[in-house]
């Protein structure tokens, strides 16, 4: 799973993100590749993904998959659920979550 820090970004599940590839692999710290799954950290303020540390984050992410990149570098991401962070290692793109169940 690859981590991908954001701030400042309002996440729901069910629906698609537009990325430019290079914006991607600056948050990503990797090339996409369709099919990849992603976790969305969201974080309390804006910081280098260098200095994230486990206090910066909120409890709750956002899970979801590289559907497609187009032809002019443009990266779909389809969000799927809501989890619940239990434990995050920003350095070794690491992550321990529960799924949320989410009220109807």
């Amino acid at each position: 799973m690859i981590l991908v820090p954001a701030y400042d970004l309002v996440l729901l599940p069910g629906t698609r993100l537009y990325f430019k590839n290079e914006y991607y692999k600056e948050l990503a710290q990797k090339d996409p590749e369709p099919g990849d799954s992603v976790i969305f950290v969201l974080l309390k303020q804006r910081k280098e993904r260098s200095n994230i540390s486990e206090e910066d984050i909120y409890p709750i992410g956002v899970t979801g998959m590289v559907e497609d990149i187009d032809a002019e570098d443009n990266i779909c991401i389809q969000t799927v659920s809501r989890v619940t962070l239990n434990q995050v290692d920003m350095e070794h793109n690491a992550v321990t979550f529960t799924e949320r169940v989410d009220i109807q």
